[in-house]
């Protein structure tokens, strides 16, 4: 119980420090939920490199590439504004 604390935890520190570096997407699944979403999201930023310093900054553009493939991958699409 204290891991999946823990693991949720810095799952939601990742996510908040990421999203000032991330534009601001919306992203739609029929029949998704919230949790889903940030499930998917947090998985996402991980796979992709995201909160891992030891990245140059001009690798931003290949991580929101991987970033975006991945949500596509677990049925995402970015929703129009």
């Amino acid at each position: 119980m204290r891991a999946a604390l823990a693991l949720a935890l810095a799952l939601a520190l990742i996510a908040t420090l990421t999203a000032c570096a991330l534009p601001q997407r919306l992203w739609d699944k029929p029949g998704g939920t919230r949790q889903e979403l940030m499930r998917s999201h947090s998985g996402c930023l991980a796979q992709a490199g995201y909160g891992n310093s030891g990245r140059s900054i001009n690798e931003m553009g290949t991580r929101d590439a991987i970033y975006t493939a991945c949500m596509e991958g677990e049925g995402w699409t970015e929703a129009r504004r």
